[in-house]
């Protein structure tokens, strides 16, 4: 069996969890169990028309009536999809989001 380097997440790595809701979340990875997920500044990922004809992502707060910066404890039952690494540019997007940091693109300094 071939196992992708690219897939496996660490604890502090910037991932996505799609739960069985729909719902996209991204955060920083804080723990991984057999039962469980504990991410780190949850946000999920929406769509947001950007014009006429063009949608772009944004993120908004999984929980509005708290802190932005929480920690949330997820159920592995309710993920469709446990956590994978989050792509270059939506992660960038995130730190910006998350830190007010302006992280350099991959191959981009």
């Amino acid at each position: 069996m071939l196992i992708e380097k690219r897939s496996l997440v660490q604890v502090g790595d910037i991932v996505t969890v799609k739960l069985l809701s729909g719902e996209e979340i991204v955060g920083k990875l804080v723990e991984q169990t057999t039962e469980t997920v504990i991410l780190a500044k949850p946000v999920t990922i929406t769509l947001q028309a950007v014009s006429d004809k063009q949608m772009g992502l944004s993120f908004m707060p999984v929980l509005g009536s708290v802190e932005p910066d929480v920690t949330l404890t997820l159920p592995v039952a309710a993920m469709a999809i446990k956590p994978v690494a989050t792509g270059s540019n939506v992660k960038s997007s995130y730190i910006q989001t998350t830190t007010g940091l302006i992280t350099a693109h991959d191959g981009l300094l």
